[in-house]
């Protein structure tokens, strides 16, 4: 939910009066929320939240992410509910600020906004890049021509837009990219999504001496792994109404019923007092887990390594041996890189981690259609009709798809699809994956993890910090926001981070 202050926007999400039990009593609640705000375990990290919390995601609204940690789960939801009525904000959904934006500018820019949101939710999809940029461009082509939203209400519009279209777009043609990456590989891509793997943390200090799994413990090395990671499979410490149940099911891993970003945010029904089988028997909580569901992982042959330089010829079976490989599938809106971003190769490498192998592949694709310029007319001509009509069809439109460009332009276009594979190796003597996350990301990890739990544990810091993203507009209220963070991380401020960008 995003929290409301007379006109202002903020950012917070979640809503979850409804999700904590209706027949505990008011003493019973509050003293669960007096245990939740100083916990020091049981943080629910995202894989694909790793490098922005190392500090290695340029792009990312890092005093948000920390919002949505500060108040995980059920009870941080109730902790942010009374937390917001204490401070006279008002609570509401992120796609409700925007729709309220929308309104304000006008029925076009709502009915613009809506055909966004659907394709975020799956009602309807696009085939290439080319809709999806005219989609986001008309959301603010239609504000901008009321005039009655501020710059930087049109900036708020702008991005929501651009996120919801790129939200569904990656989602609605992922299947289609691995595919296509099977016919080039010659490998079935399984596991697609089929399982939540959780991998618990301890500090180096408290964990057992016998239990170094997958790193060594090195001076900086100042978390280690509990177990290897597994499926997860929470189940509810107390009731869940109904309606919690309804809108998510933890016991299951057979599908991804819900993103990791889902499960990792504010809303996920998710048992924070039930620890894995191994910290169980040490009695032992996490400090913190990390989540993660793989795009997918294929076979690929490749020699033994205990083949001797001058020994076994390749021709020999023996030689050779069958590999996993992690598959994760990047769709791209402009353009391909020619290097995957570092925050997307650090979250290949938690997914490496996570099932034990050391060889992945980034796959990035990028589906244009070439449109056939004609004398004196705009490349997006041929477009603006269908998309006119699809548009204002609104949310009553049953039509999944954009419909086609009139026969005689389809003849003029041509649809491209570019798909690029990128190796990713723990041990690549460059990179050295393997090597940094242990000396780098983990011991940042472990800095962020510790401000989450020290600014919920302190009533004027969560407040400020509130306050500071309750208006997501004011460029000094996201600046108080970042120095909060500064404060708890302060090798946050040599890092290349979206703060740099806001402060000029």
């Amino acid at each position: 939910m995003n929290a409301q202050a007379s006109s202002t926007t903020g950012t917070t999400k979640g809503n979850s009066s409804e999700r904590v039990p209706v027949s505990q009593s008011e003493d019973a609640i509050r003293a669960r929320l007096l245990a939740f705000q100083y916990k020091q375990h049981s943080l629910r990290v995202s894989a694909s939240n790793v490098a922005a919390m190392a500090g290695l995601h340029p792009w990312k609204n890092l005093p948000d992410l920390l919002l949505n940690l500060v108040y995980q789960g059920r009870y941080g939801q109730l902790l942010l509910e009374r937390d917001s009525v204490l401070l006279g904000l008002t609570l509401v959904s992120e796609q409700a600020v925007l729709m309220q934006l929308a309104a304000k500018a006008g029925d076009s820019t709502r009915q613009a906004l809506q055909a966004a949101l659907q394709i975020k939710d799956g009602s309807k999809t696009v085939q290439s890049v080319e809709l999806a940029k005219t989609i986001k461009e008309r959301v603010l082509h239609e504000a901008k021509k009321t005039g009655k939203l501020a710059a930087k209400e049109l900036k708020l519009l702008g991005e929501g837009a651009r996120s919801a279209v790129d939200t569904g777009y990656g989602t609605a043609h992922e299947d289609g990219a691995l595919d296509l990456y099977e016919t080039q590989c010659g490998w079935p891509v399984e596991q697609r999504n089929s399982e939540l793997r959780e991998w618990p943390f301890a500090k180096l200090e408290d964990a057992p001496e016998t239990n170094s799994q997958e790193q060594p413990r090195t001076e900086k090395a100042t978390v280690v792994p509990l177990a290897h990671a597994s499926c997860a499979n929470w189940k509810p410490a107390v009731e869940i109404p109904a309606v919690a149940k309804e809108e998510a099911d933890p016991n299951s891993c057979s599908s991804k019923q819900a993103t990791v970003e889902d499960l990792t945010k504010d809303d996920a029904v998710v048992s924070d007092t039930v620890p894995s089988e191994t910290a169980r028997n040490k009695d032992l909580r996490p400090f913190f887990w990390i989540l993660g569901s793989v795009d997918g992982i294929r076979d690929e042959l490749a020699p033994c390594a205990t083949r001797s330089a001058g020994g076994d010829s390749p021709s020999d079976d023996d030689s050779w041996v069958l590999r996993k490989v992690v598959v994760e599938c990047k769709h791209r809106m402009s353009r391909i890189h020619a290097v995957p971003p570092l925050y997307e190769q650090i979250q290949t490498t938690a997914y490496c981690l996570m099932h034990q192998v050391t060889e992945a592949d980034i796959v990035q694709v990028l589906r244009k259609e070439r449109v056939a310029k004609r004398k004196g007319a705009p490349q997006a001509e041929v477009q603006s009709t269908t998309l006119d009509g699809w548009v204002q069809k609104g949310s009553n439109n049953e039509e999944k798809e954009l419909p086609a460009p009139p026969a005689a332009a389809a003849k003029e276009n041509a649809r491209t699809v570019t798909i690029t594979v990128s190796r990713i190796s723990l041990e690549d003597p460059i990179m050295q994956h393997r090597a940094n996350w242990t000396q780098v990301v983990l011991p940042r990890l472990r800095s962020f993890v510790e401000a989450v739990f020290s600014i919920r544990s302190n009533d004027n810091l969560r407040y400020q910090l509130l306050v500071s993203l309750s208006d997501t507009t004011d460029d000094d209220k996201l600046k108080s926001a970042w120095h909060i963070l500064h404060d708890k991380c302060p090798w946050l401020e040599s890092c290349d981070t979206a703060y740099h960008r806001i402060n000029g």
